[in-house]
């Protein structure tokens, strides 16, 4: 029996892809391609950390899987991990577009209540329509969710 590969152009092309843009919070919405959305409607399909560790409001490591920091360092085995900050991360589709929301610890929290939430009703969030929307805390926003029924 013969086995099936993927041609070496056609990998090359998956992998070459850019990663999915993040989406920036403003006290006016979301920021995605230089225009503010107040509110998004989407299905969440994924979670992820990542982590940053701050000096002198400078980042001097950071990891994209909150597992392993780009210079090579294993996260928790870091003697740095109790310094650096933790995020989490949302991964959906936004007018057919794979999309990264990255959650400030308020946002965070708010996400954690709303899945548990989810959770009681017996609704999975990754199939849950959800409404994300920006309370404006002055020079900074907080995401907050609710389920669309």
């Amino acid at each position: 029996m013969s086995e099936k590969h993927t041609p070496t152009e056609e990998l090359s092309q998956i992998f070459d892809r850019p990663p999915p843009p993040f989406i920036r919070i403003v006290p006016e919405g979301f920021l995605i391609d230089s225009q503010v959305h107040e509110i998004l409607e989407v299905v969440i399909r994924d979670e992820s950390i990542t982590r940053k560790l701050w000096h002198s409001q400078e980042v001097i490591c950071r990891s994209d899987c909150g597992v392993r920091a780009r210079n090579g360092k294993l996260c928790k085995t870091c003697k740095d991990l109790g310094r650096c900050t933790p995020q989490l991360v949302l991964w959906f589709e936004y007018e057919d577009q794979a999309m990264r929301l990255p959650l400030g610890y308020t946002s965070a929290r708010n996400y954690l209540k709303y899945r548990k939430e989810l959770e009681a009703q017996g609704v999975p969030v990754f199939t849950a329509v959800s409404r994300l929307s920006v309370v404006r805390r002055g020079h900074w926003g907080e995401v907050v969710f609710h389920q669309l029924l």
